[in-house]
């Protein structure tokens, strides 16, 4: 690994470091980054604290916050937001405009809305934990 440099058009602040074949576009904001070898960063990504495995991808836009770790392959879709202390085990699928404030660890990918057309639809105990379901039962029983 090499200590990167900060360079024009590159946001590369100080206590980044980046592994081989790491390919960062214009625009991207790297600062206090761990970043491990074959890595996309797309354009305008922002980075801040965080620990990046091998050969993710980060599409346009995305935001991680403070403390966030992602695993190996993960793929981030572009304008996600992955909260403060957010970890991505490796292998696994943010879609593109879903805001993560947990941890994504048995499911295979963090959704956009858990809201569709058809009510309420995810992973029991994962997506829809116990709590979220009593909130949403009175609204959504007796059905029409």
């Amino acid at each position: 690994m090499r200590t990167a440099a900060s360079r024009r058009g590159r946001g590369s602040g100080k206590y980044t470091v980046l592994g081989s074949n790491v390919r960062i576009r214009e625009g991207a904001d790297l600062e206090r980054v761990v970043v491990h070898d074959n890595t996309y960063l797309a354009q305008g990504a922002r980075l801040r604290g965080v620990v990046v495995g091998r050969a993710c991808d980060i599409r346009a836009n995305v935001r991680c916050e403070e403390g966030v770790v992602l695993g190996d392959e993960c793929f981030i879709g572009d304008n996600a937001v992955l909260g403060a202390g957010v970890k991505v085990y490796p292998f696994k699928t943010v879609e593109p405009g879903a805001v993560v404030n947990s941890s994504i660890v048995w499911e295979s990918r963090g959704a956009r809305s858990l809201f569709g057309r058809d009510g309420v639809a995810g992973l029991a105990n994962v997506d829809v934990s116990p709590e979220l379901a009593t909130r949403l039962a009175p609204r959504l029983w007796p059905p029409p």
